[in-house]
């Protein structure tokens, strides 16, 4: 059995175990209301596209659009605002930036999700409007 030292977790200050366990409890509140599958609209600047996405308890996030296009990814807790840190990698064609590993954020209100994920350049954008 392991125990833990009089300091708090094992090896961690107590200041810093309060913050790991913090972020621990932050990220679980976080899939417990975000887990589930979102049915909604993926669009880019090459159109747009019904599409599913499912999200994990662990933040493991996978999609389909109709055309064909399959991605995954992670999300989680943006620190300090009501707002997620997505990324997503697409598969190759039909996604719109094909082989491509996409950064941006996600807002859940209530049963709604929505995403932005801008290309590196600028140059264009996944967005995806869903509901559980």
């Amino acid at each position: 059995m392991v125990t833990e030292p009089a300091g708090g977790m094992v090896g961690l200050p107590v200041e810093q175990a309060a913050r790991v366990a913090a972020s621990a409890a932050a990220q679980s509140a976080f899939t417990a209301n975000a887990d589930g599958l979102y049915n909604g609209r993926a669009m880019s600047l090459g159109g747009a596209t019904d599409t599913r996405l499912a999200i994990g308890l662990d933040g493991y996030a996978a999609g389909q659009t109709s055309s064909g296009c399959i991605f995954q990814g992670n999300i989680s807790p943006h620190a300090g605002v009501n707002a997620y840190d997505i990324s997503v990698t697409f598969g190759f064609a039909p996604c719109p930036l094909p082989g491509a590993t996409m950064n941006g954020n996600a807002v859940l209100d209530g049963p709604r999700l929505m995403v932005a994920l801008p290309s590196k350049d600028r140059s264009n954008v996944f967005l995806f409007d869903g509901r559980k």
